[in-house]
């Protein structure tokens, strides 16, 4: 079971997110879109998850939940066969598209849905597990990417891509079995139509705020790292091999906080990995420098931190959240975070065009990163003085 999500994720989450920003540099150079068309392009993908987020659970429920699954990686598979035959802006966005829907609607609120039905302990650790396929696709898949594309094409690196989710699919089929579509007996519909509390429903908005602020600095943060170190001289064999350095840290990071939020809970996991971000995001404030220690650094530190918008959301949303509400908990934080990207995603571009850097859109981020900190620490006080959450 863990692996069959592991590879959804590596598909539906790493391709089509994580690792798609070794791309960026390329549609740039060899599309020839502009800085500000190559982030359009990532927030009209944005867009279309942001979308399809909020119909997550109706579309399990006419799909069923492994069939839906399967469907999007092979929606996937057809948009990189899209961006393969793109030659321009309005052809890359077409394909953007498809990819956001993959994400909203076979991703990590779906996956995790999975995980809850399929474990009965150590949920955090068996999520953190699956989620590392994300993590694992920004490690292997930009090597791949930029030895097709420089020995081949761009075009031979996308189709590539493309058969590759075909392939995965059929062996994810054979991996995860029909049990993740029955829903726990004890779960009754009275507990998921009843409302919040009074405390729950602050909790949620403080979340809900934070998750904004991480779509922010972390989706878009992340996406444009590669055109961060770019921009400022890197040559892009260097900005491929730190863009695996941070997917290898996201990877470890996911395992790490679910073995550790199992462990000490889900309150000082979050603090932790909160706070591993910001340090992250200050340090990509020093690309110019294009010191290798500070950029291995900062590729380090943020992708440890980074799980808080994976991992981290579902262990919110189970602390949080009563049971019966954990499905929209993590639909609503998910549609949050995506609602912040969006909003944040074409900034950095706009913001280089005007400045000939994308660092002072860094120093916005890291800004971001400590004010989801306070939320977040705030969200997890809320009720503790008559004993509630003390997780």
């Amino acid at each position: 079971m863990c692996v069959g999500c592991t590879l959804l994720l590596f598909c539906n989450v790493g391709l089509t997110t994580s690792s798609f920003s070794v791309y960026q540099p390329y549609l740039i150079e060899i599309i020839g879109l502009s800085n500000t068309q190559a982030s359009t392009v990532i927030t009209i993908r944005t867009l279309c998850s942001m979308l399809a987020i909020p119909f997550v659970q109706k579309y399990i429920k006419i799909c069923g939940l492994r069939r839906s699954l399967i469907l999007m990686t092979v929606l996937a598979a057809l948009s990189f066969f899209g961006f393969g035959f793109a030659k321009g802006f309005i052809s890359c966005c077409a394909a953007a598209a498809m990819l956001g829907f993959c994400y909203g609607l076979g991703g990590t609120v779906s996956v995790s849905i999975a995980v809850k039905r399929s474990f009965t302990s150590h949920q955090t650790l068996a999520l953190g597990i699956c989620s590392a396929g994300t993590g694992l696709a920004t490690i292997v898949w930009p090597p791949i990417a930029t030895f097709f594309i420089s020995n081949f094409s761009l075009r031979a690196a996308l189709w590539f891509e493309a058969l590759f989710l075909v392939a995965a699919t059929f062996i994810a089929l054979n991996l995860v079995g029909p049990q993740i579509n029955t829903r726990p007996a004890e779960l009754k519909q009275s507990d998921i139509n009843a409302p919040r509390s009074r405390d729950e429903r602050k909790r949620f908005i403080l979340v809900l705020c934070a998750a904004f602020l991480i779509g922010a600095m972390g989706n878009t943060g992340w996406n444009h790292l590669s055109v961060l170190y770019s921009t400022e001289g890197a040559d892009l064999r260097t900005v491929s091999r730190l863009i695996s350095l941070v997917g290898l840290a996201l990877t470890m990071g996911k395992v790490l906080f679910g073995e550790i939020a199992d462990r000490i809970g889900g309150r000082r996991t979050a603090v932790i990995f909160c706070s591993i971000l910001i340090m992250g995001e200050v340090l990509a404030c020093f690309a110019p420098r294009l010191s290798m220690p500070l950029a291995c650094a900062s590729m380090l530190f943020m992708g440890i931190g980074l799980p808080i918008s994976t991992v981290g959301f579902s262990s919110m949303a189970a602390d949080l959240s009563t049971p019966g509400h954990y499905p929209s908990s993590l639909s609503n934080f998910q549609l949050s975070y995506m609602v912040g990207s969006f909003i944040s995603g074409p900034i950095p571009g706009i913001i280089a065009d005007r400045c000939g850097s994308y660092v002072p859109a860094y120093y916005a981020l890291s800004v971001f990163a400590l004010a989801t900190l306070i939320l977040i620490f705030c969200a997890y006080n809320v009720g503790r003085k008559e004993g509630k959450n003390d997780a």
